[in-house]
C-alpha cells in the first residue's frame, strides 16, 4: 500500500497511474524477476495496482494497493533458488 496526496490549486484532482512493466520485461504486461547472481535466470510475475484512476479532494490521502503475484506455473521445481528482483517505475499524472 502507498498513499498519495494531491495538493494542487483545484478542489478536486483526477489522476491516472501507469507503469513501465519493469526493467526485465519482455513485452507489455510481461514482467520478470531476475536472479541476483545468475542474470540469465528469470521468474515471470504479474503486477497490478488499484485504483488505476480516481478523482480525490485536495489534501486527502488516496491509498493505492500494489500487488505482485508469481503463479505456481512460473515458480516450479526447475526454478533456481535465490534472490530475484525487478524495478518498476510508476507514473502518476494529474
Amino acid at each position: 500500500l502507498i498513499d498519495i496526496v494531491c495538493n494542487g490549486n483545484a478542489a478536486l484532482a483526477t489522476f491516472v497511474i501507469s507503469d513501465d512493466d519493469g526493467i526485465h520485461e519482455t513485452g507489455a504486461n510481461a514482467n520478470r524477476l531476475q536472479h541476483a547472481t545468475l542474470p540469465a535466470e528469470y521468474i515471470s510475475y504479474s503486477f497490478s495496482y488499484n485504483p488505476i484512476t480516481a478523482t480525490v479532494p485536495k489534501g486527502v490521502a488516496q491509498t493505492i494497493t500494489l500487488t505482485g503475484t508469481i503463479s505456481s506455473a512460473a515458480y516450479n521445481i526447475s526454478t533456481l533458488p535465490g534472490v530475484y528482483s525487478d524495478t518498476v517505475i510508476m507514473t502518476i499524472v494529474p
